[in-house]
């Protein structure tokens, strides 16, 4: 689908692209501004938008088309444009929608893998289609293999239908272009590099113990569940039905459900009639599993010291007097968390590996042009 009006400078995009050569990139950015460019209004991008855009489609957060990815050099620089939307549809309602013949196709093409997109000669198989959405940030790919899935093969379409018009006009066979494809060719070797390396790093023991240690109190929780008696003061408004009682009154009456509890009555039941943070009362005073730093300190220190099954005495935070009973502490052990940890050390342990890659490379700038280095 395309987008009925332009983004404003600031819209979060993403581009998926095609161009001859390499196959589906996909990259994020936003527009930066709008630009008189020999004649035409166009989008531009932040750089680099995307690793093989040139001539693919540029959508934002709701899947929609806004623009169609153009990398120009000019004086040096590679900039990236977006010809707008309001451009777009009038190509596409024109000469090349009429030469799009797209067809979903029932018949498989081959054995567990089907034709599923067909846009003039070229076609798309659901094998590929997959692989399309592989590339999507994965804020996006749920969507796109869920209710936008029609509207994701629309972008597909849309960028096939161009890149087929750029082909019949030789747009492909330009210096400009094929410089276009020279830079976007070292910026996915870049990529791949980057994640070749985060993925075959060899991470020793000790480093990932060092990591476990420093945070392993972010991979402790418990579940808990609490009855909140409001106190006067509170930032919590008081339940309807019930009146606004002071501090001395609250924690009594505090003390007095915990002898109740204490005397065998359910600690749910009395969640659900007493507590005045109806929200978790209705579930019995269920806070559900929670991590440190997700409560307020006093109620979190508590929560956490409390063995499991024991009622804790009230315990004072800004929004009352809280009974707390823990049902499960949970801690995983180093072994349970060592490919997790591993998975997230690595992108910090590449970017130090490109770091020392770079000290071994000979490098000069010109520093009459680009002025001394920084200390």
């Amino acid at each position: 689908m395309i987008a009925d009006g332009s983004p404003t400078p600031g819209t979060s995009v993403f581009a998926i692209g095609n161009p001859a050569g390499l196959e589906r990139s996909i990259s994020t950015g936003v527009v930066s501004g709008v630009r008189d460019l020999r004649g035409r209004q166009l989008l531009q991008i932040t750089a680099p938008i995307s690793s093989g855009s040139s001539g693919g489609p540029i959508l934002n957060t709701r899947g929609e088309v806004v623009g169609v990815a153009v990398g120009i050099l000019e004086t040096g620089q590679n900039l990236n444009f977006a010809v707008p939307a309001a451009l777009i549809r009038k190509l596409l309602v024109g000469k090349m929608q009429a030469s799009a013949d797209v067809v979903s196709l029932s018949a498989a093409a081959a054995p567990g893998d089907k034709v599923i997109i067909r846009v003039g000669e070229a076609t798309i198989s659901q094998s590929e289609f997959e692989r399309y959405i592989d590339m999507l940030p994965d804020q996006y790919k749920t969507m796109a293999r869920g209710q936008a899935k029609r509207q994701f093969a629309d972008q597909l379409v849309s960028m096939k239908t161009l890149s087929q018009e750029a082909r019949k006009r030789k747009l492909d066979q330009t210096p400009e272009f094929q410089r276009q494809v020279e830079i976007q060719k070292d910026n996915i070797l870049a990529g791949l590099v980057f994640q070749d390396l985060a993925e075959k790093l060899k991470i020793e023991e000790a480093a990932v113990r060092q990591y476990y240690d420093q945070h392993k109190g972010e991979y402790e929780r418990v579940r808990a569940r609490h009855i909140l008696i409001r106190a006067k003061g509170s930032p919590m408004p008081v339940p309807d039905g019930k009146q606004e009682i002071g501090e001395e009154e609250a924690l009594a009456k505090a003390k007095a459900l915990s002898k109740r509890i204490g005397a065998g009555e359910d600690f749910a039941a009395l969640a659900k009639s007493e507590s005045d943070d109806t929200g978790s009362g209705a579930q019995g005073g269920d806070l559900g599993f929670f991590q440190k730093g997700r409560m307020v300190p006093a109620f979190e220190q508590a929560a956490f010291a409390l063995p499991v099954k024991q009622l804790s005495e009230p315990v004072k935070t800004p929004f009352g007097y809280h009974l707390i009973l823990v049902e499960q502490h949970e801690n995983k052990t180093f072994d349970e968390l060592r490919p997790e940890l591993e998975k997230k050390m690595r992108p910090d342990l590449a970017k130090k590996a490109i770091e020392d890659l770079k000290k071994s490379v000979t490098v000069q700038l010109d520093e009459t042009y680009f002025g001394p280095a920084r200390e």
